[in-house]
């Protein structure tokens, strides 16, 4: 019962240009994450078609699945049972690893790419932006005017009541500096 081959095909929504990466994705982030479970990996590349072959291996490291990956659109999935010893659900579990690495790099490329639609012979409208509220610009801006104002009362301050009144301010201006500036 041993070399028992189940086939099936994923029609990932993967840009052809992008196949390359999803390659690399699977051996990087899937397979060498998670060295315990697999094993044997290989990735070959022939008259420009990439495959990737790993192995699933037990505890005691010893293989029981050989898992297959070929072509890009589809993607011809391939997973062959080595052991007498291995179960319908590991095998399932394998088809469903296969299913959700192909899942997780389609929304890593959804999440770091840009669409733009549009209907031929509409104009373009960009998108508007939204303004910050007027309270923060209104203190951002006044800064440098009350930091300036604040020092001037400072100044004409010490003149008439010395330097208690000026430290004071001096305190008092710093304040209300740190204060605005969060």
């Amino acid at each position: 019962m041993s070399n028992v081959e189940y086939n099936f095909t994923i029609s990932p929504e993967i840009p052809d240009d992008r196949i390359d990466s999803f390659y690399e994705f699977i051996d990087k982030e899937v397979l060498r994450t998670f060295k315990n479970r697999f094993g044997n990996i290989v990735k070959t590349s022939e008259n420009s078609k990439v495959s990737l072959a790993y192995s699933i291996v037990d505890e005691q490291g010893k293989s029981k699945l050989r898992v297959q990956l070929t072509g890009g659109k589809p993607l011809n999935v391939s997973i062959t049972r080595l052991l007498e010893t291995v179960t319908q659900d590991e095998i399932q579990t394998a088809k469903e690893d296969v299913v959700l690495a192909v899942s997780a790099f389609e929304e890593q490329v959804r999440k770091n790419s840009l669409f733009f639609a549009w209907r031929e012979g509409d104009t373009v409208v960009p998108e508007k932006v939204k303004n910050k509220d007027r309270s923060s610009r209104f203190l951002l801006e006044t800064q440098i005017l009350l930091m300036i104002l604040f020092t001037g009362i400072g100044w004409s301050c010490f003149t008439f009541w010395g330097y208690t009144l000026e430290l004071l301010l001096c305190l008092f201006n710093l304040f209300l500096y740190t204060t605005l500036a969060k």
